[in-house]
């Protein structure tokens, strides 16, 4: 993986029209090559942890009046906040993990799920959930999840739930794959994900991936899955999230006919293609033709992860729902469970499918305010979503995880077996499924989520030691340290 300082630096080409595209894209190029000039490419720019970790904590206990128009997105500048001191390894006392927890829990909607704020003045809405289950687990006080209404949260994720197996994020709102994302993160981590749950949602994911590659926020019609196809062009946000979801699905299509299948090689043509070039800094950009933004370090550099898995198990034939050529609809387990799973070991040695370097390089010059916090581009105001979203990038371009197969086997064989929600046990048994087939889905679940792990030996920190930051979960982005003690806890482990 080569430096920006080793790349020519070529703008984008505008073959002789100048439009209002090619003329914020050239605009783009010149703010950021300005500000190379100004860092000398040895030694590489340090990250200014402390500067960042009183960002985050200054915002943690109030606001500024602009972030008055985020009223219904409180649990997520907790969580931004709460995320964002994660990575940069600075501990919360348990006064202040306790105030996050109380802060939180005030959000829980009767009805079941969060709000963007106390209720009545807010409804339950999966994106806040997500935010605020997550904030909770970060917190890591057990008597605080004792008190999250998984009865509540599950009556409320059914209500989203739409025929076509898409769910609307809220009552009366849109159908979104950031919907799902969030939905399914929090079904996986509290063992509420049911077959019931997400009947249909792998065909509605297929159909949102667009003639790109990339995701789009959904797909119509809704009331036809065979014959639906995207509702918009392909976004890097809604592409992490589409693979995502497909990715915490898996374990529940481990038999026939298998899970919808996604084209991983067009997925990983355009999610390549979204990395900007020298004169971009080696940022990502969301969208085709549009302009590279420090977010993206994490919805699209964040996604290679799992992106990987995803093809080494279509390469070695024994993948299921992974797409292009040598993968069908019906190969494999999927999950890692079925026949030929024992023939093949994790491969070490490997490298990214992008350019960790590059990537660490946008965020270390480009992307750090000059009074703390990180940035979408120079020129642009810092923000908690910027800067917790900048340090994800920068985590999964440092640490080098991958989703072991020996590590799920490993997992599958510490299981023990234990007792699910009563609630639940009742619901699905009307339905006919078995306790036996309840341990066994749940064990499969359980070890696929807690299946990533880190290389070592492959952690690659543009400046040294001291720009290094913490590990975060490829599909969760909270540190893979929050997640097993969280989903542990949930499924009697």
């Amino acid at each position: 993986m080569a430096s920006i300082w080793t790349q020519p630096m070529h703008g984008w080409p505008t073959d002789g029209v100048d439009t209002e595209t090619s003329d914020a894209q050239a605009s783009t190029e010149s703010t950021i090559v300005g500000t190379l000039t100004t860092q000398p490419p040895s030694p590489p720019k340090s990250l200014a942890k402390a500067l960042h970790a009183q960002y985050f904590g200054k915002h943690l206990l109030s606001l500024p009046a602009p972030y008055a128009s985020l009223d219904a997105s409180r649990p997520w500048l907790v969580y931004w906040s709460l995320h964002g001191f994660d990575l940069l390894g600075v501990a919360l006392d348990p006064e202040m993990r306790n105030r996050a927890a109380e802060t939180v829990l005030a959000f829980q909607h009767p009805e079941g799920g969060f709000g963007g704020g106390p209720a009545p003045g807010h409804e339950a809405h999966l994106l806040p959930t997500y935010a605020s289950v997550m904030s909770l687990a970060i917190t890591n006080l057990p008597e605080a999840w004792e008190r999250i209404d998984r009865r509540g949260m599950y009556e409320f994720f059914m209500r989203c739930k739409r025929d076509d197996g898409s769910f609307v994020v809220c009552r009366g709102g849109e159908v979104d794959v950031r919907g799902i994302y969030c939905l399914l993160v929090c079904a996986t981590m509290l063992d509420i994900l049911t077959p019931e749950l997400v009947a249909g949602t792998d065909k509605f994911l297929q159909a949102c991936q667009t003639y790109e590659g990339g995701f789009a926020s959904a797909s119509w019609p809704h009331d036809d899955s065979a014959a639906s196809s995207p509702a918009a062009e392909a976004h890097g946000g809604y592409t992490s999230c589409a693979l995502f979801s497909h990715y915490l699905l898996r374990p529940l299509h481990t038999g026939e006919p298998g899970i919808a299948p996604i084209d991983t090689d067009a997925l990983l043509r355009w999610a390549v293609m979204q990395q900007g070039s020298a004169m971009e800094g080696g940022g990502f950009r969301g969208r085709t033709n549009k302009l590279v933004d420090g977010c993206y370090g994490w919805w699209l550099g964040g996604l290679f992860a799992v992106l990987e898995a995803l093809v080494r198990d279509e390469q070695v034939g024994k993948g299921v729902g992974v797409g292009g050529a040598g993968a069908g609809a019906g190969a494999g387990s999927g999950a890692g469970q079925g026949a030929g799973e024992e023939e093949w070991e994790d491969v070490e040695g490997r490298d990214m499918l992008y350019n960790r370097i590059a990537l660490q390089e946008y965020i270390l010059i480009v992307a750090q305010g000059p009074k703390g916090g990180l940035v979408d581009k120079p020129g642009k105001a810092a923000d908690l979503y910027h800067s917790a979203n900048n340090l994800s990038g920068l985590s999964s371009a440092q640490h080098f995880v991958t989703h072991s197969r020996a590590q799920i086997r490993a997992n599958r064989d510490a299981w023990k077996d234990s007792a699910p929600p009563s609630w639940l046990v009742e619901r699905l048994q009307a339905q006919g499924e078995t306790m036996e087939e309840m341990q066994k889905r749940r064990r499969q679940v359980w070890a696929h989520a807690c299946g990533w792990v880190e290389d070592p030996d492959a952690l690659h920190v543009v400046g040294g030691e001291e720009n290094r930051v913490n590990t975060t979960n490829p599909v969760f982005n909270i540190l893979m340290l929050r997640v097993k003690p969280f989903v542990n806890h949930f499924y009697g482990q």
